[in-house]
Parts: structure tokens; sequence; C-alpha cells
């Protein structure tokens, strides 16, 4: 006459537990309080999916959807957290003006010449030609 075993269940024996021991009938157990502060942290937490492009449940999601940086369009900014939004600004400016240095290194050497066969080497017809240092069609 064994009391079934359910998983998850709270463990009631056959006697009544003494008053000191029984848990307040109604009462928030600790599984309860720990469940909502994780759906909390959840709708804290931004959503990787919205971050990346669109998130299939829009309003209905879970997470939270960020705002949208203006620097790279994503919305990867968190509302409240300043220090999150500061840094992934600067992180975006950072990545902006690395491009930027990038793209005015190759406008610089847009019209270069080679040297010895006096060709501009970005008007190359073939894409793997257009290389400094040696030109291997170059006689010199």
């Amino acid at each position: 006459n064994a009391i079934e075993f359910v998983p998850g269940q709270p463990y009631c024996g056959r006697t009544a537990p003494s008053s000191a021991e029984a848990p307040l009938q109604g009462s928030v157990t600790k599984e309860d309080t720990e469940k909502e502060q994780s759906a909390v942290e959840t709708k804290k937490q931004l959503c990787p999916y919205a971050a990346v492009g669109e998130c299939r449940y829009g309003e209905n999601c879970a997470y939270l959807h960020g705002d949208a940086c203006d620097m790279c369009g994503l919305q990867v900014l968190h509302p409240v957290d300043a220090a999150q939004r500061s840094q992934h600004i600067k992180s975006c400016i950072e990545a902006h003006e690395k491009d930027m240095e990038l793209s005015f290194a190759v406008q610089r050497s847009k019209d270069m010449v080679c040297g010895i066969c006096m060709e501009v080497v970005y008007e190359k017809a073939n894409p793997s030609e257009r290389r400094f240092g040696i030109l291997s069609n170059c006689n010199h």
C-alpha cells in the first residue's frame, strides 16, 4: 500500500507533517519563484534572431527585441542597458573606421602605374593580375 511516486510532484508521506514542517497552503514555492525569475531574466536578454535579422515570433517573442543601431542597422541595442549600447556603438564605429581606411587605401592605389611597364595595375582585364610587385607579363 505504498503511495504512488510521481516525478516532479512534492513528496506526500502517509502521515500529515507537523505544522512547523508543513509549507503554507497557497504559498509560492521555490520552484515557482525560480520560474518567474527565469522568465524575467529571459525578457531582459536580447533576442538572438532579431539581432541578426528577423525573429519569427515578432511581438510574441519571449526575448527582448533591441533598438536598431544606426551604424549596422541590426536590432542589437539594449533599450535600458546604457553600457551595452555604448560598447556596441563603439565597436561599430571602430569597424566603420577600419572599413574606411581600407576603402581609402584602395582609392589611393586605383591609379597606380607599374614603374617598369607603365600599365595601370587596376585596369588589367584579369583580376588575378591586378597585383603589385613584378607583373607577370612585364618584359623588363
